[in-house]
């Protein structure tokens, strides 16, 4: 992950990757399309890759959170880019 290899100096870059996937997840769940892009956009600066469909279906990606509380909807989404 990006994320997690940051310069120094921007390690409190590094500190909003995880609330900026949740905001998106959560955003995006709501239907609130628009604030989902803009946490997206944000990851994608620290996070070159991100996206929601990789979040939804890459197992390994650090968001155990939305997957016990079942928000990862497929359906809701991977249809935003």
């Amino acid at each position: 992950m990006e994320c997690e290899l940051v310069r120094h100096d921007e390690i409190r870059l590094v500190a909003l990757c995880p609330p900026l996937r949740y905001m998106a997840a959560l955003d995006a769940v709501a239907g609130d399309t628009k604030s989902a892009m803009r946490s997206v956009e944000k990851l994608r600066k620290l996070e070159p890759d991100f996206s929601l469909k990789k979040m939804v279906e890459d197992e390994e990606y650090p968001v155990a959170g939305l997957r016990r509380a079942g928000i990862l909807s497929k359906d809701k989404l991977t249809d935003m880019t």
